[in-house]
């Protein structure tokens, strides 16, 4: 293999991990948050109610596409104008709106439904959750239905097993900077107006007299910018393009501080499932331990334990367990703050 292929692959499977593991921290953060509680416990009945009123063309993504048609018709984010294609492209699609009858018949209901004034507040506080973290608010209860192993969170399958980002407001504000600013432009008194069907283009704005110390900066964002509306626009390209994969979670992601090491990638996905047993199901650190390690072993730096479970009475036992409570105060900190953080954080 071309030395340099491998490593654009192993860089693409990086941000992947980054990807992962930032949204499963941040989507525990939301609902350990107390702030949040009075609306995550309203998912539920919002979801009965979208059953209810959309009969059997219901599906489990409706509620997505709520939250999505609000952001997207909201007058306090209709500045975030280079999102209006991803947002309205998700949107359409989770209400099947390839069929026009299907996007009317959702359009109609969710006019009818957001007219009550208690889902309309429910879906603000869910859409500034959403926007604030960058992940999908209506997602927190996946979580408790997923089983982590480390074949899951494997090349072939990490994007399956990744929730899925929604647009987070700061990396507006961080890719309309000056001297840079990106926005959707009408075309008509420009050239390209007789070369492009399309009657927008994405306009990218560059104040070039300013450009000479912010040169590498403004061309990673423009990489950014246009992967994100290459892949809103062909979401299967994401997952056979790692260069694109690249570049786009390059926008929302720093995977400098995960390695492609399967030692840290194992440790690491084995501190969050004892975070779970410890925050989810009552267990003490040492018991969570146990449970944990019967999906996941505790991977050593030097000589690994060839036992063939995971015992209180093996000898090699307190040794292991601070490691793995190392593992889980890792996993405790990157929740509580909602991002990635090491042990030297």
């Amino acid at each position: 293999m071309n030395p340099e292929k491998k490593q654009k692959q192993l860089t693409g499977y990086r941000f992947k991990l980054a990807a992962f593991f930032n949204n499963e921290y941040i989507l525990r953060n939301i609902i350990i948050n107390k702030e949040y509680s009075p609306y995550i416990l309203c998912l539920d009945s919002l979801r009965k109610k979208l059953r209810k009123n959309f009969g059997c063309l219901y599906n489990k993504n409706i509620i997505d596409a709520f939250l999505e048609y609000f952001v997207f018709y909201n007058e306090d984010y209709e500045d975030m104008e280079i999102f209006s294609y991803a947002i309205l492209k998700r949107a359409l699609s989770h209400a099947r709106g390839d069929r026009l009858w299907a996007n009317s018949f959702f359009d109609q209901k969710y006019r009818r439904i957001i007219s009550d004034p208690e889902t309309a507040m429910l879906l603000s506080k869910l859409a500034e959750i959403s926007l604030k973290h960058g992940v999908y608010a209506t997602h927190v209860e996946n979580i408790l239905d997923k089983e982590y192993s480390m074949s899951v969170i494997s090349e072939e399958n990490i994007l399956t097993a990744t929730e899925k980002i929604f647009i987070k407001k700061d990396y507006y504000r961080n890719v309309t900077w000056m001297p840079m600013w990106v926005g959707i432009q009408n075309t008509y008194d420009t050239p390209l107006h007789n070369k492009s069907k399309a009657q927008q283009q994405l306009g990218i704005f560059i104040d070039f007299e300013e450009i000479d110390n912010n040169f590498d900066e403004i061309i990673s964002k423009i990489q950014s910018v246009l992967a994100m509306i290459v892949y809103e626009g062909n979401p299967t390209k994401y997952s056979n393009d790692n260069s694109l994969s690249y570049h786009y979670l390059n926008t929302f992601f720093d995977p400098i501080i995960i390695k492609n090491n399967e030692i840290e990638i194992s440790n690491r996905l084995l501190g969050l499932v004892m975070w779970d047993k410890v925050n989810f199901y009552n267990l003490k650190q040492k018991e969570a331990f146990l449970e944990a390690s019967k999906i996941i072993r505790l991977k050593k730096l030097k000589k690994q334990c060839e036992e063939v479970e995971c015992t209180a009475e093996c000898v090699e036992f307190r040794d292991c367990f601070e490691v793995a409570r190392s593992l889980y105060r890792v996993a405790n900190k990157s929740v509580k703050m909602g991002q990635i953080l090491t042990s030297k954080d």
